[in-house]
């Protein structure tokens, strides 16, 4: 297929689909009639817009001649039905075309009636070599070899890291390998990961950064110390890191990530917080506030990153109440720190530890007068819950969507409410309720909601394999999606493509020859991609 132009400079581009096994998420399914000819089209810095249709010679590759070297190119590629319309949809990450032939892999999934999952791609090494020298679809954790509760549950990642990067790939790293069989939310003492890798939207797989699945600390790729329940915020000029406490509790309270090295190395003193609030600053610097000292102590201090000094700070103000494991969105209208425990306990081996949620609201403002702070309540009292910024409505409307969470160590908080930063009010959604807690919620790019996977309530909860889709507005519409596994603890950030990355997570316990675990995902990852 020739995408041709008038520029001199022209190169070709080997487009390789990739996509799941799986027989009921074939985004190519030509045999049955279901897609009849691939859309192709690309777009970039100093290139007018150019579409074309065509049947690919084979299912999996399509050649693209003639294209204007340049740079900011995306690629989308839709595989169309009888009827012309998306059965299913690729799209890269920028990128830039050069002269010669150059091979991308382009990761596509099936859209469904509102948007789909998919799983990891499964590629033919033998029709395509380079594929292994690039990337890996199975996560970067590995269990100890003396640990068979471990081994039974299978490693995973949960509890972890996973940020976007400026390039559009997300780091992802830390958490704990298996999560705890009666209480997922329990303190970390061990399996605790080292371990940091990239994600590649483009490809739909992790890239190889590094053969090893473990790591020591000072390594490429590697936390100077095990980190579940950890925060990271990016410093100012988007090539570095901090990272910021977590469990267990070690001898380097902070670090930073070289973007370009990938390499960390230890960073200032600080004090040794988990479950906290990390933000990064519109002046530079980084906010560090609440969590969990490592005597369980929960705490409402506030220490801010000097960029300049490379140095911690007390803050000029503390948290309304002490709060850990509270949700926070950064809005125009400030920093929002939502609910939280105000107290927590560790499981006691008889009972029910004493675990008690938070309405309280914090709202932190940076002008150039200095810190304003002020406060206010919820509805309704949570924590492990989820927190997104909505897009607006109307002009200057700032709101936030919060849903679920835990009101004590197993009771749940069934509604979801509206925050409206600047009346600094909430009020609850009539008629929406959702039972879960420790699940992740994401704002799309056409401002629909995606809230993911979570447990339900009591002891030893169980893991949902559910989204709910939410367009945010009149009685809330709502459509339930399947997901490929049960998972909760998970990350889930939205990418660049406007796709959402699904990481890890833990699923239901189980007991396998009289021992209790709790069984990771059996897919490690998974992709929503949007209709």
């Amino acid at each position: 297929m020739t995408l041709a132009g008038c520029l001199a400079e022209v190169g070709n581009l080997d487009v390789v689909l990739v996509f799941t096994a799986a027989e009921d998420g074939q985004p190519l399914d030509f045999a049955s009639g279901r897609v009849t000819r691939l859309r192709v089209r690309i777009v970039g810095d100093d290139l007018d817009e150019r579409i074309a249709e065509f049947e690919p010679d084979s299912d999996r590759v399509a050649a693209l001649q003639d294209i204007p070297v340049g740079t900011g190119r995306v690629l989308t590629v839709e595989a169309l039905d009888a009827a012309g319309q998306p059965y299913s949809r690729g799209v890269s990450l920028p990128f830039e075309t050069t002269s010669g032939t150059q091979r991308l892999f382009l990761y596509i999934g099936v859209l469904g009636r509102s948007g789909a999952f998919s799983g990891p791609p499964a590629v033919s090494e033998g029709l395509y070599p380079d594929w292994r020298n690039l990337y890996r679809t199975s996560m970067r954790t590995v269990c100890p070899a003396s640990d068979t509760a471990c081994l039974l549950s299978g490693a995973g990642r949960v509890f972890h890291l996973a940020k976007p990067l400026p390039d559009g790939r997300v780091l992802l790293g830390g958490g704990r390998v298996a999560a705890d069989s009666f209480d997922p939310m329990a303190r970390v003492s061990r399996l605790g990961s080292l371990t940091l890798e990239r994600f590649d939207p483009t490809a739909g797989a992790f890239l190889l950064d590094d053969v090893r699945l473990d790591c020591d600390p000072g390594d490429r790729m590697c936390l100077r110390q095990p980190r579940a329940f950890a925060a990271a915020a990016a410093l100012s000029s988007g090539k570095t890191w901090l990272i910021t406490g977590g469990e267990p509790t070690g001898e380097v309270p902070v670090e930073i990530f070289d973007v370009l090295q990938l390499t960390s190395h230890p960073g200032p003193e600080a004090r040794f917080r988990t479950r906290h609030v990390a933000q990064s600053l519109s002046g530079g610097g980084v906010l560090v506030a609440g969590g969990l000292d490592p005597a369980g102590t929960v705490l409402s201090d506030a220490e801010i990153y000097d960029e300049r000094r490379g140095s911690f700070g007390a803050a000029p103000f503390s948290l309304s109440a002490p709060r850990a494991g509270a949700s926070w969105v950064d809005t125009d209208e400030g920093l929002l720190i939502i609910g939280g425990w105000e107290a927590w306990e560790s499981w006691p081996q008889n009972g029910v530890p004493l675990r008690r949620a938070s309405a309280r609201v914090d709202r932190l403002r940076f002008s150039a007068g200095g810190w304003q702070t002020s406060s206010f309540s919820l509805q309704h009292a949570r924590a492990e819950h989820s927190a997104t910024l909505l897009l607006p409505d109307n002009p200057g409307e700032v709101r936030i969507l919060v849903c679920g969470g835990l009101r004590d160590a197993v009771a749940l908080e069934d509604t979801c409410e509206i925050l409206d930063v600047r009346l600094e009010s909430s009020s609850v959604i009539p008629g929406l309720q959702f039972q879960r807690f420790g699940h992740t919620a994401n704002t799309l790019l056409d401002g629909r909601v995606l809230l993911i996977g979570g447990f339900g309530g009591g002891a030893q909860p169980v893991a949902y394999n559910t989204a709910l889709l939410l367009t945010p507005r009149g009685a809330f519409p709502r459509e339930m999606i399947p997901m490929l596994a049960r998972r909760a603890g998970h990350s889930a950030t939205l990418l660049a493509n406007g796709n959402v990355l699904v990481v890890g997570g833990t699923g239901d316990p189980w007991v396998v020859g009289g021992q209790e675990i709790r069984l990771s995902p059996e897919v490690p990852y998974e992709i929503f991609i949007p209709r």
